[in-house]
Parts: C-alpha cells; structure tokens; sequence
C-alpha cells in the first residue's frame, strides 16, 4: 500500500456517525489530541445528516497528508454484499481492488448511538436522539482514534 494512493473507505450501518468521525479524525478535521466537544463533531462532514436513502453512496470527507482519499458510507448490514459488487466492478473496469481499504466501524457504535441515530435519523426526533448520539460519540471518539491510528499503519506497512 505504501507508495500508491490508496482510497480509504470508513463503512457502518447508517452512514452518519462512527464512520463520518473516523473519517473526519483520518483527514484532520477533528485532530487526535483532543477530547472533542460536541460542537467538533459537527465540523464532520454528513455529522447526524444520511438518511436510508444515502445508503451505499460512498462520501468523499478528504484527503489525508499522503495523498489518500477517504470517504464515508453507511450501507446497513449489506456491507459483504456491497463489498463484492464493487471489487465486481472494480475488476470489470480494470482497475485495482487492492487500492481501496475498506475500514468497519460498526464494532465500536455503543448502544446511546444506536438509539439515539434511530430516533434522530429513522424517526426525526433530532431533539432527542442527537443528544444521545454526541454522548456516545464523545465516548467512543478515543477507539476511533486509535482505529484511524491502526489504519495509517497498515497503509504504511503495505
């Protein structure tokens, strides 16, 4: 991976929160050394925004300092399915499967996201569930890093 632009793609199930922060953190929007406040996380690009409809588009948030693109996708529990189909095509174009690096942050999503993104982003009750979903984020933010952290690693090893 190293010494090829890679392009980096951070997937959960709705597209809005842990994927967006990752990616965020990746690129520089919401720097490492910091414990985030609230109003940080709305610096994030799609921050509590996707809605099912977005589902499986793949957002550009940026690029990191070697040249890296990274986006943001939410694509339910679909993710192999997707997965497949876009080496699918990827092979059909001719173009390379390995330049992409798909990173799951589904694992780290704690139950106050979960609740809260279905109220905020599934009913519409922002007033509600938005709260709950920067508490949880707030709390998660720490694994993220280091996720992002594991990331750049990997895509310096190669």
């Amino acid at each position: 991976m190293e010494g090829r632009n890679m392009k980096v793609i951070y997937h959960c199930y709705g597209g809005s929160h842990s994927s967006v922060i990752a990616a965020a953190i990746h690129v520089g929007i919401i720097p490492y050394h910091l414990s985030p406040p609230k109003e940080a996380f709305f610096s994030c690009p799609l921050f509590d925004q996707c809605n099912p409809e977005n589902h499986g588009t793949i957002h550009l948030v940026g690029i990191d300092e070697k040249g890296n693109e990274v986006y943001s996708m939410g694509c339910r529990g679909s993710f192999p399915l997707l997965k497949n189909t876009m080496e699918g095509i990827l092979n059909i174009m001719r173009f390379d499967p390995h330049d992409i690096y798909f990173v799951d942050t589904l694992p780290y999503v704690n139950l106050g996201m979960r609740i809260g993104g279905f109220l905020s982003r599934q009913w519409g009750l922002i007033s509600l569930g938005r709260p709950m979903v920067l508490r949880g984020s707030q709390k998660i933010f720490c694994d993220l890093v280091r996720l992002v952290e594991e990331v750049k690693g990997d895509l310096k090893k190669g």
